[in-house]
């Protein structure tokens, strides 16, 4: 709990604190951007797609905790948080994702096309779940 209050009395330092606890509560998270929403499919369906494309069907299976889409803008596709139970099967999944889309070449990510037929083309991309202030910087 001190690492909470320390810096509260120094300008700024509630805010670092903040910002501090929203990377941790973060830091098994992965984003997917650019795929496509398609009515009556689940996103642990569109995981399991693209966990499919990239070898990674074990660490989706076991160590999926939460996936969901976030808001976005009005217009844009919604991203995808992935929690994943535990730090190394996040790591390894990224760099799954990772590999995969450095084998595919045809630009950054991985072709929706690839993941499923149906989809509009486009790319899939994977990072980590940023902060606002992170992103900001």
């Amino acid at each position: 709990m001190a690492g909470l209050c320390e810096g509260g009395n120094e300008p700024g330092g509630s805010l670092k604190a903040m910002s501090d606890l929203q990377h941790y509560t973060r830091r098994d998270n992965i984003m997917l951007f650019g795929v496509p929403e398609i009515d009556e499919q689940s996103t642990y369906e569109v995981i399991d797609q693209i966990s499919e494309v990239i070898g990674g069907n074990e660490l989706v299976q076991h160590d999926v905790s939460v996936a969901h889409r976030i808001p976005s803008r009005p217009g844009k596709t919604r991203p995808i948080v992935i929690h994943f139970t535990k730090s190394r099967s996040r790591d390894e999944w990224l760099q799954l994702f990772r590999n995969e889309a450095k084998n595919d070449g045809s630009g950054p990510g991985i072709a929706t096309k690839e993941v499923n037929r149906d989809l509009p083309a486009g790319r899939i991309t994977a990072g980590d779940q940023l902060t606002a202030v992170t992103r900001d910087l």
